[in-house]
């Protein structure tokens, strides 16, 4: 289930570079209330449509979604930088397509990557980017009744 393998989405966010600087991921159990390290990234899961089958294997599907949060402000000086880190996000994510061997693949999905204006809780409006991601998962001890 996703807590064997979320952690494996946080890694792979935390090899991100925007510019000299690696992503701060943070683990779903380690969210902050604000962000005060920049950038960073912060991983939830959005949906999950499951596939039950009593002769197994059952199969979950996970849409999750990575925020990368890139700088503290919407400064346009910054937008040089700001585009390059869409080709490490994509680089990063394609690095490991089963996690590790924790699931059947981890891909971006079709609307996968979209530059965002954001706002965390009360911080000002700042630069990020939303990656959107698919995980299937074949569950083979799941007991369907």
């Amino acid at each position: 289930m996703v807590e064997d393998w979320i952690s494996e989405v946080c890694k792979l966010a935390g090899k991100v570079r925007v510019g000299k600087d690696l992503v701060t991921s943070y683990l779903p159990e380690k969210t902050p209330q604000a962000l005060s390290q920049w950038p960073s990234a912060i991983t939830y899961i959005e949906a999950v449509r499951p596939k039950y089958s009593a002769g197994g294997p059952n199969i979950f599907m996970w849409e999750g979604v990575t925020e990368f949060h890139i700088f503290p402000d919407l400064e346009p000086s910054r937008n040089a930088v700001f585009q390059r880190v869409f080709g490490e996000i994509a680089r990063a994510f394609a690095s490991s397509l089963n996690l590790n061997g924790k699931v059947a693949y981890f891909v971006l999905r079709e609307d996968g990557l979209e530059s965002a204006q954001m706002q965390y809780g009360a911080e000002n409006p700042h630069a990020g980017i939303i990656a959107r991601w698919i995980v299937k998962e074949m569950i083979q001890d799941l007991v369907v009744a």
